[in-house]
């Protein structure tokens, strides 16, 4: 169980913070290359696993809300990047996305 989430939070964190389009090829980590087309399967296999995980959380954690919340927000943030990975493939169709260029920190940084 522990390792599966492990497993789980390891490879999504590779493909979330791609933000060079050479840094899987160049460390050979097949998660940490960028999203070249739509049918790229790495994205969607994570949030098939995600599902188990969050089967197998759920009922193991009688109702902690803290847990159950933190599941349920890693749910919806895997689910929203593979939404914008579609969105970007489908306005710019010969270019690549970049996961890691989609985050908050500088916002947070900015406005605290």
């Amino acid at each position: 169980m522990e390792r599966l989430r492990t497993e789980v939070i390891n490879k999504w964190w590779s493909i979330r913070k791609v933000k060079s389009p050479r840094k899987g090829y160049e460390k050979l980590e097949e998660n940490s290359k960028p999203f070249e087309k739509i049918s790229d399967d790495s994205f969607w296999k994570k949030c098939i696993k995600m599902d188990k995980w969050k089967t197998i959380s759920i009922s193991d954690q009688k109702k902690l809300l803290g847990k159950l919340t933190a599941v349920c927000s890693f749910e919806h943030t895997t689910k929203t990047i593979r939404d914008i990975i579609i969105y970007q493939r489908q306005i710019s169709p010969n270019s690549y996305v970049l996961t890691g260029k989609y985050q908050t920190d500088p916002l947070e940084g900015r406005f605290g």
